[in-house]
């Protein structure tokens, strides 16, 4: 899908409208797509310890802006978690759970930023049809043929 609504099923992911349960059958579908879409969990590898997943990404905030990127995540891990507000040592920093809806606290850039990070944490496939979206979320998982490539294997 291109043009205008591209990614359109994937926003559905990442927002919660306000719906009422039994209004019609699209609204009951969104409910069970946004539900559902809350049970991903992220695939990516914590950048510190190299072997759990990625739980959480830090969010340093500034006049500018926030301070964010695949570098900034952790596994659940308190050693991990340790080495990441260290990357940062004379700033506060913030901890945020990787989730889609985080993404309802940014706008602008930031938000864009806060994609990027989402996309790579969930591994999240560059063109998202219709049927893959509902396979996704059917299956609870990104089937490995979905995801992007990793750099250096075939």
């Amino acid at each position: 899908m291109r043009g205008r609504f591209s990614g359109l099923y994937r926003k559905y992911i990442m927002f919660r409208p306000r719906l009422v349960r039994g209004q019609n059958k699209l609204y009951d579908y969104m409910l069970w797509v946004l539900g559902r879409g809350e049970l991903l969990m992220p695939s990516a590898t914590c950048p510190f310890c190299h072997s759990r997943t990625v739980t959480v990404m830090s969010i340093v905030s500034s006049d500018g802006g926030v301070s964010l990127g695949s570098g900034y995540t952790s596994c659940d891990q308190p050693g991990c978690q340790y080495e990441l507000k260290a990357l940062s040592p004379t700033i506060s920093v913030q901890l945020r759970p990787l989730s889609w809806r985080i993404l309802s606290d940014y706008h602008g850039s930031d938000r864009k930023n806060v994609e990027k990070v989402l996309d790579w944490a969930f591994e999240m496939p560059k063109r998202l049809t219709p049927e893959r979206a509902h396979e996704i979320l059917l299956l609870g998982i990104i089937p490995e043929e979905y995801r992007p490539k990793k750099k250096g294997s075939s």
